[in-house]
């Protein structure tokens, strides 16, 4: 899981990429003022039931095991419909003309309708594996993420939250991007686990193209709101040198604003989610607004999103 209150470091250290500066004395300060909006945040909305798609394991023919069924349908429409968004959301769609329903249980992955066979990464084939609430909370079990590219079985896994429509399109077209990377392009950037620091720096680099494609998704399945809310709060942070100090003038109330336009309803587990990725989108627009180079915006992003994943 993303960890917002690590927002407040990574911005520090950007100022150092960008500017050359060092990194301001106040880092602690920013770092709790961060921390603690985050969890407030969070917090508020703990009492709220979390919406599951698979609150179990489903059984053949329940209504969840249709629901998991008529969402990869729709995933194959949601890759359709803003394949025009972007080059790279166009090479999505063309990488993956194909999508095919799986289901994690005991510990394997299994094709949908179930079948013995565990699916392994064809060309032009894309799977959507969902991952029942029981796997997610069992300690003998580990996953990276609730949503990650997994190249063994060619595939998007996640949890079966039930994921607002904004918010979904930007998932598939966030980890289906990586997965063009890996079994497309074969860059030595897609490696789920990197275990040096070269391929460290790597692996954050896509991940700053895999969440521009995000916020540009939502974007679109917004009409234009999110980033005009991202960029508004952006805009109204203070002009400061120290980005950091600026971004801990964020109110909850602006991550509030964000998830309604993405559609989050009531619910704490949609909201860790989404609640670092909308910071990191106005940390982006913040970001933008200091005219940096290209080179140095790019390394700027990269080190942000360093520091936010603890990568």
């Amino acid at each position: 899981m993303r960890r917002l209150w690590l927002v407040a470091a990574a911005i520090q250290i950007c100022v150092s990429v960008a500017t050359g500066e060092s990194v301001p004395k106040n880092a602690g300060g920013c770092f709790h003022i961060l921390r603690a909006m985050g969890q407030k945040y969070i917090n508020e909305h703990t009492s709220d039931p979390s919406p599951w798609i698979l609150a179990y394991d489903p059984d053949i023919g329940s209504s969840a095991y249709m629901k998991i069924q008529e969402l990869v349908a729709d995933a194959d429409r949601i890759l359709s419909k803003y394949a025009g968004v972007d080059p790279l959301a166009k090479r999505v769609r063309v990488s993956f003309p194909k999508l095919e329903c799986s289901l994690f249980r005991n510990g394997k992955v299994f094709l949908v309708p179930l079948s013995k066979r565990t699916p392994k990464a064809e060309r032009g084939v894309g799977r959507i594996c969902f991952i029942p609430y029981p796997y997610t909370v069992n300690e003998k079990i580990h996953f990276p993420s609730s949503r990650f590219w997994a190249p063994q079985i060619g595939g998007v896994m996640l949890f079966a939250r039930g994921w607002p429509d904004a918010v979904w399109a930007g998932v598939l077209f966030h980890e289906f991007g990586h997965g063009v990377y890996e079994a497309v392009d074969h860059r030595p950037s897609s490696l789920l686990r990197p275990n040096t620091e070269a391929a460290a720096e790597l692996f954050a680099s896509e991940e700053v193209d895999m969440y521009d494609l995000q916020f540009k998704v939502q974007n679109a399945a917004t009409h234009g709101a999110f980033m005009n809310k991202v960029s508004e709060i952006a805009r109204r942070l203070p002009p400061q040198r120290d980005p950091c100090s600026a971004l801990c003038e964020m109110k909850t109330r602006d991550l509030a604003a964000l998830d309604k336009i993405l559609g989050v309803g009531k619910g704490a587990c949609i909201r860790e989610s989404t609640t670092p990725d909308n910071v990191l989108a106005v940390g982006f627009a913040y970001l933008d607004s200091m005219k940096l180079s290209e080179k140095d915006l790019r390394k700027a992003r990269v080190v942000l999103y360093r520091t936010v994943t603890n990568n």
